[in-house]
């Protein structure tokens, strides 16, 4: 099908009996910029794709870090229980809220260290790694 429609093409295309070789070499010189174009995108295309696998990668990275951060600052607040349940003692409420709130506490403890973790690395990862979209393209 496209073989037909570029023979259609080129057979449509009638050049003076004088130009012929004008008229090839203004042809050769347009499909070698098109060649040229074209292996210009194709290499953009793979540099984003090393790019895109090097932020996958490092994402892979931050959540490990993250998860682990989250989980020894959890246990580590766990050990801290009594003292973090001393902290809600001035709540006149049951025991059995205030030790809600002293697990809440430390669950929001866990998260925002995970979160914090995941972002620091993220962007320490990016700075040392030189991920610069503008380094993508051309």
């Amino acid at each position: 099908m496209k073989q037909d429609n570029l023979k259609d093409l080129f057979s449509r295309i009638t050049p003076e009996e004088g130009r012929d070789r004008d008229f090839m070499d203004t042809l050769k010189s347009k499909l070698d910029s098109v060649e040229e174009i074209r292996l210009q995108n194709l290499q953009a295309i793979e540099n984003l794709r090393r790019y895109n696998a090097l932020i996958h990668r490092n994402s892979r990275r931050a959540v490990v870090v993250a998860i682990i951060i989250g989980f020894a600052s959890g246990i580590l607040c766990s050990l801290l229980m009594p003292a973090i349940g001393r902290l809600f003692s001035f709540v006149t409420l049951p025991p059995v809220y205030i030790h809600v709130l002293s697990w809440g506490f430390v669950a929001l403890i866990a998260v925002a260290m995970s979160l914090n973790t995941y972002s620091f690395f993220i962007s320490s990862l990016s700075v040392n790694k030189g991920l610069n979209k503008e380094h993508i393209f051309y």
